[in-house]
């Protein structure tokens, strides 16, 4: 997981995200907006801030969850209400227990995009993936940084050069002649120089291995 903070200044009119920070959420599995506790200003900053987002949407706020359903258009995929701004580190029984419920409406709502990619199942499993790279391209395992290999429910990240290993990549062999080129896209990713990995879904490979 990766945090991006929206703020630019002080005052709603200021908050925002970049192109690149778009980028960067739209590569994970789901983006967790946590926001303030005024409904006015939820309302004002969510249209400019879920702009270009591509991948589901959970909206945390300090109104209640029916206020921040009624205020969000068009919805969001999950709403966790009743939490605000958190002005100190969260060890309260209340405040675990907030936290808790999060976790429990991420899991609905990455379990409801599971049942959408089981409609048109991936070419390749990613942790299949994950293990013939570490296999076939034995320079991960001397990356330091945490996770260099990420596993994401249609994908993995791969913290390696792309201008160096993009290609190599692709090659990995996955089965009966089949490369891992031929079942997914091979992307630059917007974090750093890592590459990004994207398996395609059968109907656009008529493949499964």
């Amino acid at each position: 997981s990766n945090m991006v903070s929206r703020a630019r200044g002080p005052g709603k009119r200021i908050a925002g995200l970049k192109d690149e920070e778009r980028d960067v959420i739209n590569e994970h599995d789901i983006a967790v907006y946590l926001m303030g506790n005024f409904e006015t200003c939820i309302e004002y900053k969510i249209p400019t801030l879920r702009r270009g987002i591509e991948v589901p949407i959970v909206l945390c706020g300090g109104p209640d969850k029916e206020v921040l359903e009624r205020i969000i258009n068009p919805p969001v995929d999950g709403y966790v209400g009743n939490v605000g701004r958190f002005m100190r580190r969260t060890k309260e029984a209340d405040e675990l227990a907030k936290l808790d419920e999060i976790i429990e409406e991420i899991t609905r709502v990455l379990e409801k995009k599971r049942e959408e990619i089981a409609k048109d199942p991936l070419s390749v499993y990613p942790a299949r993936l994950m293990g013939l790279i570490r296999e076939q391209v034995p320079e991960i395992l001397d990356v330091t940084s945490p996770t260099p290999l990420t596993v994401q429910i249609a994908g993995l990240r791969v913290k390696l050069p792309y201008d160096t290993f993009a290609e190599r990549v692709k090659k990995v062999a996955v089965e009966d002649g089949i490369t891992l080129g031929e079942v997914a896209e091979v992307l630059p990713s917007r974090m750093r120089d890592y590459i990004i990995v994207k398996v395609l879904p059968f109907s656009e490979t008529n493949i499964a291995v």
